[in-house]
């Protein structure tokens, strides 16, 4: 495997099978005012058909639909699949994060200053409805969607036929929106963090996002409107700090490098936990938002 591959390349439908159990417990949330600015100036949610594509284990799905959005979810990956199918009987709950600030960085347009109230999370099980698909080939209709998502999904899809595809299931009133988590290693326990996942993962990860929007920046169909950067953190005690470090896929499932993972992840929380045993992960949620071209 070469560094510079593009990730399309890398196996992406299979390449989290053995990650599953660990993705859907310990992958963030995302802030709620992310959720805010998403849904913003669109119909009631209720009226919303969204589609999340290359949904995982149904994290960001799930957040969409407790605000009573209708959300189709597309993941090509059968485990992953059926995780989010059975987030309630796994007794999969929302995981803990705060937002730093109610007022987010936001480039383009205005601030978030409140928080839209959440529906209760028992109905969020019942507005997914999820199908087999790639980004590729989502295999539903034509002008069939309001909204398309894709959390922390969008840089392993092939970007010229992913666009295409998008601009033939999207509405034209519809809208286009793509997130991508980024740790914020101005912190020293997340810098810290972040050289411990790399060194393990052969120095191969995927942190440029902002350059993986750049053929949504560049298509002709497209109209890039906005970039809004959340601010937030999750808290996490030392299992979940190394179920999290587990749910990579850059990093080998072998014993040997396993075991020598959790032993690196105890020693930099003995070295960073706070008083109550926890650690906090720092991160920046970049939030992209484009329409069709008129």
């Amino acid at each position: 495997m070469t560094h510079s591959e593009a990730l399309y390349n890398l196996n992406p439908l299979n390449r989290f099978t053995d990650k599953v159990e660990n993705y859907a417990k310990y992958r963030p949330t995302y802030p709620e005012e992310l959720i805010d600015k998403i849904l913003e100036g669109l119909a009631s949610p209720s009226q919303i058909i969204a589609a999340d594509i290359g949904a995982g284990t149904g994290i960001a799905a799930r957040q969409l639909a407790e605000r009573g959005v209708r959300v189709i979810a597309i993941e090509p990956n059968a485990a992953m699949r059926d995780v989010g199918k059975n987030a309630i009987s796994l007794n999969i709950e929302s995981k803990s994060t705060e937002s730093e600030s109610t007022r987010s960085k936001s480039t383009g347009s205005t601030h978030i200053d409140q928080t839209c109230p959440v529906s209760a999370k028992s109905t969020s099980y019942f507005n997914v409805e999820w199908k087999d698909g790639t980004a590729e080939i989502t295999n539903l209709p034509d002008a069939s969607v309001d909204l398309i998502t894709s959390f922390q999904a969008f840089h392993w899809f092939k970007p010229k036929p992913t666009l295409l595809e998008f601009s033939r299931i999207l509405k034209s009133s519809g809208r286009l929106v793509l997130v991508f988590n980024d740790l914020n290693r101005d912190d020293n326990f997340t810098k810290e963090y972040h050289k411990l996942i790399l060194t393990t993962a052969n120095n191969r990860l995927a942190t440029d996002f902002n350059a993986k929007v750049q053929p949504l920046r560049e298509n002709p169909k497209w109209c890039y409107l906005q970039n809004h950067i959340f601010a937030y953190q999750q808290e996490l005690d030392l299992a979940k700090l190394i179920g999290l470090a587990k749910s990579v896929s850059f990093i080998s499932s072998e014993e040997t490098i396993q075991k020598q993972l959790v032993a690196d992840l105890e020693d930099l929380y003995r070295s960073f936990t706070n008083e109550d045993g926890f650690v906090n992960l720092q991160y920046r949620a970049s939030l992209h938002i484009a329409e069709l071209t008129p």
